[in-house]
């Protein structure tokens, strides 16, 4: 495969005989399947390589002399080290560098010097995602090495990122780190090399003057993976003595280099959280808190995090606090006395002794938990903008609990509301509860000439001095709620503030501020809402032993509703423990669930007893966050009292309500010496997906056998039949079939198999052929089971066939108490004459019942189908056949109706999946049954209609008792009870394996043994990820083949290689979608040996959209769909915008981006702003933005299809209609409207026509130098808001105006009438549906079709910049020519309004 990057050695000396270390070095250790050039620079004709894959470039002799060197130090003060006093120097050092990369065609290079040997097997895979990662991300420096002396190892010098390549955290360094233009083995983009040399410079001066220039840049790209390849050899390059080198220098490099990752702690793990070295300042102004500081010098002294000092004063105690103090200094140096000048003043400002960089207040009653200070760190590392945050504090009266005994002596915790966008506004809104809008720890960074006022509490006033912080740090920068109990604090009647406040203080605040805020203009909200949405995932754990926890723990939250785009923030509040959602096994520690209102208490019993069942050491608290909801006014009966009292069998617990809030604790104890199993689950067939994607039969049952051992603590995987090898046999306990026709692939390879009867053909007359291959698959299996003793029966109950019933997963299928009950008949099911719906309409028909009938539509079963829609015309009743539905859908349509009916004259499951899923919703059956059992909730009937219509009347009459024991009878038939019983089969298994004999293995080794004597044929092995590439396998018999990739519908040849051996690879470098059809022919006897033509059908597809912007993400997410439904595979994309798609995309998985999931699939696309070549077929300054997508993926005449996005009508529309949105900024200059007052005049025009006008932007002002944009005079500004409601403000809007922005493609896809204001781009780059686009031809226009874009030049001009024309593409376009298009809308909106009303 062709890359865009090469291995670049630039050396620095002219002997010859210096590189060959480095040519041995790179002999053994660089991968062969590493395709990349290698070039060697060097300035003699002396060297002569081997190794074929070496290019040498040669360049010219320079100019040296040694001169004296001094020590330097660069603009931060970092010292340059000092290699000797006398310095030899290579004036034309950067002439060389220059000239050479001039010679090379890749626009990115590995950059080593030829002092850098390699010592150790380099990771190709690491080495090309990281080449791809870099440019896919638009990075010019990805460091590639170990961390150094010279590796700018200080705190401030980086920045953690949450960015991987292979596991690998990506590290931003930042400007003022040393050594910038670093020398150390790194991906160079080469057009930024180029850019930050000089001619004329020595390598030592490029090092040092090359840093200051790259650190004017106001972003350099500059990332670091830490990955230890090579080592540098000491003196390489100035003394060329290389062969001293030793591996006894490298382990002291190597303890250097890991007493700085000590110091420093440079990189964390992908779960635990950075430990920079802030200097934390605690704080504590005493007074009469003799009795109390020893439990606050404790838990300081107890802390994990040691950079800290603690400054004490006492406030003029009236007891022996001053002589505790003298003690507490005594025990530590960090620990020191100040004396205040008079009282409170530490009190009112604890900064002005601190030297710390965060200042936190610690009141000397209260207490800290061992890890809060560590959690300060973290946070304020995480969010550097940030100048002020507040926590959560659980409050105890007296005494302080252990982790032990939690609920002793507690009071509550402080819920703060998460509605104020500053802390003067909750002051406004929360009287007398002003507790509420801020948390009882409050810390702030130490800024430079911090000081707070001070007040006479004579006056009667008792100004708080927590108040006073917040609103003063609110001034000076953005403050954060962090929803997670870090503090304990203690309540009692001795607190001299606590009996002093009064209401009259905060008045004060509230009064100051506003006087002061006269004066300027601050930007709204004044708070980051980062932590909002999962606010209440957060709360369940404020009650938690979790909190006294130092070690990490794994834990779980269950039942909550959350995104899977948002998990990352629980891992940012929750940084010290592995956090995971609705997850249940052994190895989970703590676990917290949610109980929604329609919760009932079987929902939640059945969770506490599948973690009972895990039989693990676990904390469970149940948490609801609206207790009030729980209470029905008619009945005055509480849910939530209910739940407990029905939980009491399974735990003792505890359970409080406060604040409208509610919690339960329970404890479960458990054996841990349990052994775990590796289980294979056989996914049941091609273009199958478990779990389904929508609904479905065998794979729903997969699924549950899948769930409930995960939830145990096995390992399961699902593989497709093809993958399943003899390496399957070593390392995995059980393989598990679930497929007839699987059996020869199973008995060809020799596998041990545990198989499940699903498929009722067998059983059918006719079909005895298909019975007597199902007797010779059990009679070869390890074991069999089969849901139905009957059937069992009549294949004549062989020893290693066993019954084991088929379950339903209660926790999904419930009765919802909100959904009303319709008087309606339901079938579920793919119609088909076996399954009798037939019947079940015309006994609908007798009683005058709608019936609806719920399943795919199968082609083979079209006589059927036509038949039903025959009984369809024919009834006097409502017949609505759905066809195929989601799992969801499928649930509420369960539970509202009155009965389903399930005729079938044979099933294998007894009941089945659906009668199953029903009698789990509480809705009685009635059905036909082959086994003699009881089944409650279930009528049992004849295929007879009058038998199916006695059995309806029988439910009805007895409606409420057959409802409750259908869900009691699918209670007992639960995932814990098909662990139970399956688990049983599985440990057989195992027993039995033991006794396989696996002839396998010797047939192979003999074969490959005899291989030259059989004249065996070689193999071929094709893989389509990341590129279409082949590989010829087996001995190399003298013979090559001409490898050729085409595109099948055409013939069109796209690649070929002519002379490929055993052993060798050839592949394509284009990645946009292809029919591809890969043939390999004998160059011998010119004969095709080999051919494979691409097909996606049910394999795993992965598209990344390799964009941040929203517009382009929802241009692109219609063609991702086309692509799923005309290739029928399983994709998955990854998208910046997932929110968005996922609920109205339900077939589409989708993933965080950079998480590595197209590694998992069969193949991957990417969507970007790509140019004709590898990556697209389309040039993107040619086609729309859709267009483009679409081509990359394999669609040439796409026409314009809408995307769907969701829209959350949770988020209430506070503005009078009708009204109009605008959005008027974007990512450039150039693409605003630059008018002069154009905005401002079309504001005042749709005011005058009776709209109010909205403007969504995210930033009020937004710009860059002299060009910055204000919102428009007049608007109602919904400014910094979550995407979701800035979606609901337009599509409640009457229409939308605005540039070629990514809110434009918001209104295109919500089908809202559109006025676009561009000249940016030619009109043929964006939509055409309900669009009106104003553009001005007359003028220079559409550079962005014309010229490649520059996104880091804000003034971006390309023809124009700095003279009078500048911008003038959208300078010309006058209000009157918007004023037209919105007379044009409105006139269309009012004539269909008055075609609706007709």
């Amino acid at each position: 495969m062709k890359n865009n990057i090469c291995y670049f050695i630039h050396t620095c000396d002219e002997y010859a005989k210096f590189w060959s270390g480095w040519f041995d070095s790179f002999q053994k250790f660089w991968p062969k399947d590493l395709n990349w050039n290698v070039y060697f620079v060097n300035e003699t004709d002396d060297v002569h390589f081997t190794d074929s894959r070496i290019k040498q470039i040669k360049t010219f002799k320079t100019k040296k002399e040694y001169v004296k060197e001094e020590r330097k130090f660069d603009t931060q003060g970092n010292p340059f080290p000092q290699y000797g006093t006398m310095k030899q120097f290579d004036y034309g050092w950067t002439d060389r560098l220059l000239y050479a990369l001039d010679q090379i065609d890749e626009e990115y290079l590995l950059w080593v010097q030829e002092d850098m040997w390699l010592k150790t097997n380099v990771d190709s895979n690491l080495f090309e995602n990281a080449y791809r990662f870099v440019e896919r991300n638009d990075f010019n420096i990805l460091r590639m090495h170990r961390i150094n002396s010279m590796s700018s190892p200080y705190p401030d010098h980086y920045t953690e990122t949450d960015l991987f390549i292979n596991d690998y955290r990506i590290i931003k360094i930042n400007k003022n780190a040393g050594y910038l233009m670093s020398h150390q083995p790194s991906i160079w983009k080469k057009s930024f090399l180029k850019e930050v040399q000089i001619p004329g410079e020595s390598f030592r001066d490029n090092e040092f003057e090359g840093t200051e220039r790259i650190r004017k840049y106001n972003d350099p790209k500059i990332y670091h993976l830490v990955y230890d390849w090579c080592h540098g050899v000491p003196g390489a390059a100035t003394q060329g003595n290389f062969h001293t080198y030793s591996y006894e220098q490298e382990a002291v490099e190597h303890k250097n280099d890991l007493k700085i990752y000590d110091d420093y702690n440079i990189i964390r793990s992908k779960y635990n959280y950075s430990k920079d070295q802030l200097k934390l300042s605690l704080v504590t102004s005493c007074y009469n808190a003799e009795k109390y500081i020893d439990d606050l010098l404790n838990s300081v002294l107890n802390q994990q995090y040691q950079n800290w000092e603690w400054i004490i004063a006492d406030d003029f105690s009236s007891d022996n606090t001053l002589q505790k103090l003298n003690h507490i200094q005594s025990l530590d140096r960090r620990i020191r006395i100040v004396y205040p000048k008079h009282k409170k003043e530490i009190w009112w400002n604890p900064q002005i002794h601190a030297t710390g960089d965060i200042v936190c207040h610690l009141d000397a009653d209260d207490i800290l938990f061992p890890n809060t200070l560590d959690l300060l760190v973290h946070y304020f590392n995480t969010f550097p903008d940030v100048v002020l945050m507040h926590f959560n504090a659980s409050k105890y009266k007296e005494k302080f609990p252990n982790k032990e005994n939690i609920l002793e002596n507690y009071l509550n915790n402080v819920y703060v509301t998460d509605d104020n966008d500053s802390f003067l506004e909750g002051y406004s809104k929360l009287w007398p509860n002003r507790s509420n809008m801020f948390g009882y720890l409050r810390v702030f960074r130490n800024l430079k000439n911090l000081h707070f006022p001070e007040h006479d509490d004579a006056l009667g006033e008792c100004v708080p001095n927590d108040g006073q912080w917040l609103i003063t740090m609110e001034e000076k920068g953005k403050w954060l709620y962090v929803p997670r109990t870090i503090y304990l604090a203690r309540n009692h009647g001795d607190s001299e503030n606590h009996r002093n406040w009064n209401i009259r203080g905060d008045t004060k605040l509230i009064k100051q501020a506003k006087e002061r805020r006269k004066k300027y203009r601050l930007e709204y909200p004044r708070n980051i809402k980062y932590f909002d949405e999962i606010h209440n995932l957060a709360e369940s754990t404020f009650t938690s032993k979790l909190n006294f926890e130092i070690e990490s723990r794994k834990i779980s939250f269950i039942n909550f509703d959350i995104q899977s785009d948002t998990e990352y923030k629980l891992q940012t509040l929750i940084p010290d423990h592995q956090v995971h959602i609705n997850k249940i096994n052994d190895a989970i520690d703590y676990y917290y669930i949610n109980i929604f209102t329609y919760n009932t208490f079987h929902i939640i019993k059945d969770l506490l007893l599948q973690i009972k069942n895990c039989n693990s050491n676990c904390e469970v608290i149940l948490y609801c966050r609206n207790a009030y909801q729980h209470i029905d006014n008619r009945t005055n009966q509480n849910n939530l009292h209910q739940i407990i009292n029905e939980l009491k069998d399974i735990s003792p617990l505890v359970w409080f309500e406060q604040d409208n809030r509610f919690f339960s604790h329970l404890t479960f104890t458990g054996d841990n010496n349990m052994e775990f199993l590796n289980i294979i689950q056989v996914n049941p067939g091609y273009g199958v997906s478990v779990p389904p994607r929508s609904y479905g039969g065998i794979e729903q049952v997969v699924q549950h056998y899948i769930s409930a051992f995960e939830n145990k603590g096995h390992n399961v995987k699902i593989k497709p039949i093809g993958e399943i090898t003899q390496n399957d046999i070593e390392f995995n306990d059980v393989i598990h079939c679930h497929t007839l026709n699987y059996y020869s692939q199973l008995k060809e390879k020799n596998i041990p198999y545990i198989f499940t009867i699903h498929d009722v053909h067998p059983f059918k007359p006719g079909y005895e052929h298909l019975q007597n291959k199902l007797k010779e698959v059990i009679h070869n299996s390890l074991i069999t089971t089969c849901p139905s003793k009957t059937l069992i029966e009549s294949l004549g109950s062989p020893e290693n066939l066993i019954h084991v019933n088929h379950g339903v997963d209660t926790n999904f299928f419930y009765p919802i108490k909100e959904i009303e009950k319709k008087k309606q008949i339901l079938c579920i099911g793919s119609p088909e004459d076996r399954k009798g719906f037939h019947l079940a309409i015309e006994a609908a028909n007798t009683l005058n019942l709608p019936i609806i009938i719920a399943g795919p539509l199968s082609p083979t079963q079209s006589e059927y189908n036509s038949m039903l829609e025959d009984y369809k015309k024919n009834c006097n009743i409502e017949v609505n056949i759905l066809g195929d539905i989601t799992k969801n859908e499928l649930r509420e349509i369960i539970n509202e109706s009155t009965v389903v009916v399930h005729p079938a004259n044979l099933e294998t499951g007894q009941p089945c999946l659906s009668v199953m899923e029903s009698l789990a919703c509480g809705t009685p059956v009635v059905g036909t049954i082959q086994d003699d059992i009881e089944i409650g909730g279930f009528v049992k009937c004849e295929r007879d209609v009058n038998s199916i219509v006695r059995g309806i009347d029988l439910i009805i009459k007895n409606y409420k008792d057959f409802s409750l024991s259908a869900r009691e009878f699918a209670t007992t038939r639960n995932l814990n009870n098909i662990y139970n019983n399956l688990k049983k089969v599985y440990d057989m298994a195992v027993t039995n394996k033991k006794n396989f004999k696996n002839d396998f293995i010797d047939k192979a080794r003999y074969a490959y043994e005899n291989v030259e004597k059989n004249n065996a044929l070689n193999s071929f092995f094709v893989n389509y990820e990341p590129n279409p590439k082949i590989t010829v396998l087996g001995p190399d018999r003298g013979i090559k083949y001409k490898i050729s990739f085409t595109d099948k519908t055409n013939g069109i040849s796209h690649y070929s290689h002519n002379e490929l051996a055993p052993g060798q690879w050839a592949a394509t470098s284009i990645s946009h979608y292809i029919p591809w059809k890969l043939e390999a022919t004998d160059n011998l006897t010119n004969e095709v040996v080999f051919s494979e033509e691409l097909d996606l059908t049910g394999k795993k597809v992965h598209i990344i959209f390799d964009s941040k912007s929203l517009g382009d993400s929802i241009a692109w997410m219609a063609p991702a769909e086309s692509f799923r439904l005309k290739h029928k595979c399983e994709l998955s994309a990854a998208t910046f915008q997932n929110e968005l798609f996922q609920k109205v995309y339900p077939n589409i998985k989708f993933v965080k981006p950079n998480t590595g999931y197209e590694k998992e699939c069969f193949i991957s696309y990417f969507l970007g702003y790509y140019n004709s070549g590898p990556r697209s077929p389309f040039d993107r300054k040619d086609v729309s933005l859709q267009q483009l997508a679409a081509g990359i993926l394999g669609f040439h005449d796409y026409p314009e299809t809408l995307t769907k996005i969701h829209v959350d009508d949770h988020y209430e529309i506070d503005i009078k209609k009708p009204y109009v949105t605008i959005a008027t900024q974007s990512t450039l200059q150039a693409k605003y409207w630059n008018a002069d007052q154009g905005w401002n005049k079309v504001v005042l025009y749709l005011k005058e026509k009776g709209y109010e006008v909205v403007c969504i932007d995210k930033d009020q002002i937004f710009g860059r130098g002299n060009f910055m944009n204000s919102a428009p005079i007049g608007v109602i500004g919904k400014h910094n808001r979550p995407l979701a409601e800035i979606v609901n403000i337009v599509n409640n809007s009457e229409f939308f105006i605005g540039l070629g922005s990514g809110l434009s493609w918001v209104s295109w896809a919500l089908k809202k009438p559109t006025i676009l204001i561009s000249g940016f781009s030619n009109p043929k780059s964006e939509y055409k549906s309900l669009c009106y686009r104003i553009f001005n031809e007359n003028v220079c226009n559409s550079c962005y079709n014309r010229h490649e874009l520059d996104p880091g030049n804000w003034t971006w001009c390309p023809d124009h910049e700095n003279t009078d024309r500048m911008f003038e593409c959208t300078k010309n376009i006058s209000p009157e020519r918007v004023f037209e298009a919105i007379d044009i809308v409105t006139n269309r909106l009012s004539l269909d309004s008055e075609l609706a009303n007709q």
